[in-house]
This record gives C-alpha cells, sequence and structure tokens, in this order.
C-alpha cells in the first residue's frame, strides 16, 4: 500500500502531489514504528527505502489508527488520511473552554476519559487563577493589546480565535476584535488605535525572529504607548499558536504583562 500511494496509485485529483504522497507515507510509516529515508540524484529519481520492524506482519486494514488533525489540514491532508484509511479527528478550538471541551473529546476517543478529566479539572483551576486576577478591585482596567502575528503584511489575530479570548479572560482589551479571525491590518490602524501592550510570538522553530525585530525597531510604531512605557513582551509561539493545554501556559504569561504579581514568568520586554 505504501509503495502505492508514493507512485501516486492511490490519490488522484487536486492534491495528489508528491510533497502529499511523501508526507503522508511518512505518517503511516513512523505510525508502525518504521523509518522513510528519501534520496535523490541527477538523471537517477528519487529513491524510497522504507524499513519497518520485523514484529510487524499486519496490513494497513488491521491498523486502527487514530490521527488528531487541525483546521489548517483539512482541505488537503485529512481527506488524503481518511482515503487511506485513518481515523481523522480535525481539533479547532476557538475559545478556552473550546480547550478543555477538544482534550475531554480525545480523552473520550481514546478511552482514557479519567486521564482527560484530571487534566481539564487542573488546567481549569489554572484558567479560573488567571480570571480572577483579571477582575481583582486592585487590577487595572483592560489594557488596549495589540498581538501580532506577522509583518509582512500586517497579521492580527481577532475575534472568533482562541488569542482573542486568552486576552481577554488575561485581562487586556484586544485593538483588532472587531476584526475576524486571523486579518491583515493596516499600520495606520494599529497606530490609531494605540496599543497600551504588545505581545510578540517568538518564531515557532527558527532561530532568529524578524516580527520582534521589526516591532522594536519600526520607527511609526515608536510613538505607541506600548513603546514608550516599554510594555512589549515576547511570548512562546508554540504556546499560544499551537492549540492544546499548553495554551494555559501561554494564558498565565499574558497575565503577567497586566498583573506582575501573579506567580508566573514574566517575558522580557523590549528593554530588558
Amino acid at each position: 500500500m505504501i509503495n502505492q500511494l508514493l507512485k501516486g496509485q492511490l490519490i488522484h485529483g487536486a492534491y495528489d502531489t508528491r510533497w502529499s504522497r511523501i508526507y503522508l507515507a511518512k505518517i503511516i510509516v513512523q505510525g508502525l514504528d518504521g523509518a522513510l529515508d528519501i534520496t535523490s540524484s541527477p538523471g537517477q529519481g528519487i529513491t524510497y527505502t522504507i524499513v519497518l520492524p520485523q514484529t510487524w506482519q499486519g496490513s494497513m486494514q488491521e491498523v486502527n489508527a487514530l490521527v488528531l488533525a487541525t483546521d489548517i489540514h483539512s482541505k488537503s491532508v485529512t481527506p488524503l488520511l481518511q482515503k487511506v484509511g485513518f481515523n481523522v479527528v480535525t481539533l479547532y478550538p476557538k475559545t478556552l473552554n473550546g480547550v478543555i471541551g477538544d482534550i475531554d473529546l480525545v480523552g473520550k476517543i481514546t478511552g482514557k476519559e479519567n486521564t482527560a478529566s484530571e487534566l481539564t479539572a487542573s488546567l481549569n483551576k489554572r484558567i479560573q487563577a488567571v480570571a480572577s486576577a483579571a477582575i481583582n478591585p486592585a487590577a487595572v482596567r483592560p489594557l488596549r493589546t495589540l498581538l501580532i502575528i506577522w509583518y509582512d503584511p500586517l497579521m492580527v489575530a481577532g475575534a472568533g480565535t482562541l488569542p482573542d479570548d486568552m486576552l481577554k479572560v488575561a485581562g487586556g482589551k484586544n485593538i483588532a476584535s472587531d476584526m475576524m479571525g486571523y486579518s491583515s491590518i493596516g499600520l495606520e490602524t494599529i497606530i490609531s488605535r494605540d496599543p497600551e501592550v504588545i505581545i510578540v510570538p517568538s518564531d515557532m522553530g527558527q532561530p532568529d525572529n524578524p516580527l520582534w525585530d521589526f516591532v522594536i525597531t519600526d520607527a511609526r510604531l515608536k510613538n505607541t504607548t506600548a513603546t514608550k512605557d516599554k510594555a512589549i513582551y515576547k511570548i512562546d509561539g508554540d504556546l499560544v499558536l499551537r492549540y492544546g493545554p499548553r495554551c494555559i501556559t501561554a494564558l498565565e504569561q499574558m497575565s503577567s504583562f497586566y498583573h506582575p504579581s501573579q506567580e508566573v514568568n514574566k517575558q522580557p520586554s523590549a528593554t530588558n
């Protein structure tokens, strides 16, 4: 079956590309505790080497494989995985309650309800601690906040996104809350809305951070209140943009930007 997949004999249509076939084959082989090696030479073509454990005697039809996907995969990768026999569950929470619900769902699907319940109880307790800090009488009013996703073009997390919900719970006021989803935004709009806090996700898995460099060096942002008050903060992009239990850690970090007395780690600002 894997050979047929790599040769393009299983998948047809718009999503039948060499990349998609290799990607799927790699997932299948790794799911069987094997390895897929790919080599190519000019004029010689591509050689695929598949190594499977000697103990593997089954067929793909005997594999009860579950793949957890996100919305970004729904139009391409998910249909391909389903075509070759995988059970695919798409998780795309847009709120913190959605994250909790998805964890419970995965627990139910995998027969780990008790483990999921223990985890969600712990996460809910942490969420409530952050929410309580935001409504504490000593807390400051919700601060106008820019959570910038990218700089070329300028992208922000608007309404209907998990980061937007996290900002609200942590005590911020998203300046892009009137925009839907992950949206582009003009620099003039950012300046006119004058963010008091700017949160910059670090680049996921990349050695440098051009987004951070843009925010702290762009001359047009220097007149914002966030820059003047030195309230520009880094946050781990893997925590805030890759959904799951890790999002609660991002929530706690956001809370520390607004309420420094909270017992969470404050990330370096532009002046640190």
